[in-house]
C-alpha cells in the first residue's frame, strides 16, 4: 500500500505546502536578480547572511537557518533602492517567503 499526501500550490510564490525549506526566495521578475539576505535573532545576533541570485521565475531555498522558536528580523535587499525588513514569531514547522517584483513581500507559512 503506497501512503497518499496532499501537497497544495500557494499563488504568488509557488511553494508547495509541505516543503520543509526555512526561507523560499521567489524571483517572479522577467531578469535573474541578486538578493541580499540577512536574518537576525531577536537579540541582533547575526543568524544568516548570503546574497542569492535566483533567475527569471524561479525560487532559490535555504534550510537550517531559522532557530526553532523565538522572534528573527528579515531583511531582503535588491540593489540600492528595493528592501523590506520584518519581524516574524517562528517555530520548527515557519518557512519565511520571499516574493521579488516591483517590491519584496514577505508570507510566513
Amino acid at each position: 500500500m503506497v501512503a497518499a499526501s496532499s501537497a497544495t500550490a500557494l499563488s504568488g510564490c509557488g511553494y508547495i505546502a509541505g516543503d520543509d525549506d526555512d526561507l523560499v526566495i521567489a524571483n517572479n521578475r522577467q531578469e535573474e536578480v541578486s538578493v541580499e539576505l540577512e536574518l537576525t535573532s531577536e537579540s541582533d545576533e547575526e543568524l544568516f547572511a548570503d546574497t542569492v541570485s535566483p533567475s527569471p521565475d524561479s525560487e532559490a531555498t535555504e534550510d537550517d537557518v531559522l532557530p526553532s522558536s523565538g522572534t528573527v528580523t528579515l531583511t531582503a535587499t535588491v540593489g540600492e533602492d528595493l528592501s523590506n525588513t520584518e519581524s516574524f514569531e517562528v517555530n520548527e514547522a515557519t518557512s519565511l517567503h520571499i516574493d521579488i517584483e516591483d517590491t519584496i513581500a514577505f508570507e510566513k507559512l
